[in-house]
């Protein structure tokens, strides 16, 4: 069966579809963006730990050692620690790896409470400032300040879905520019025949 319609009503059925699939996949896109930002964490402790009242907007660096806040300025980092009790820290000036500098430690034996501990650092070529804590039990890293990204974090699950968002909105806006413009004739692109 063939339907006779006006050209201009079947090419505006076609745009509609056209619109249908693209609002139809960008509601998928969505709903997936949205799903995956809802995966539930595991927040089962060990029962090797030893309690330990949560972080004050701090880092854990082991049960007993928390990584209150960090710092740089005028090419000295302090970090401000809490411990509950006698622990041995090292830091090291992670930029000095890079540099082929001697790199400078110290290393302080941190009794209970609040403490600071301050190291001459090196900042690397794309900014970034950074020391390595070691305990008898652990080494990390510390990113105390890093200016090389263009746009800096910390990102959230609504920048994401705004990302997400605003590149399927480009996407059917462009789908649909190019098929008004295929469909009324002013598509100049050359077809090829055979």
């Amino acid at each position: 069966m063939r339907l006779n319609a006006h050209p201009i009503v079947a090419k505006l059925l076609v745009v509609l579809m056209t619109l249908i699939v693209v609002v139809l996949g960008t509601s998928i896109l969505l709903t997936a963006v949205s799903s995956a930002q809802t995966v539930p964490v595991n927040t089962t402790q060990t029962p090797t730990e030893t309690p330990m009242s949560p972080p004050d907007n701090g880092e854990r660096i082991e049960p007993g050692l928390i990584l209150l806040d960090s710092s740089v300025s005028d090419g000295v980092a302090t970090l401000t620690f809490r411990a509950d009790g006698p622990v041995s820290v090292t830091l090291a000036d992670a930029g000095a790896f890079y540099s082929e500098e001697d790199v400078a430690t110290k290393t302080v034996v941190l009794q209970e409470g609040t403490q600071t501990m301050e190291l001459p650092v090196t900042r690397v070529s794309g900014g970034a400032v950074g020391v390595s804590i070691s305990t008898a039990d652990t080494l990390t890293g510390e990113l105390i300040e890093d200016s090389s990204t263009l746009i800096s974090g910390p990102w959230t699950g609504q920048h994401v879905q705004v990302a997400a968002i605003s590149g399927a909105a480009s996407i059917a806006l462009i789908t649909l520019f190019v098929a008004f413009r295929r469909m009324f004739g002013s598509d100049e692109t050359v077809e090829r025949v055979a």
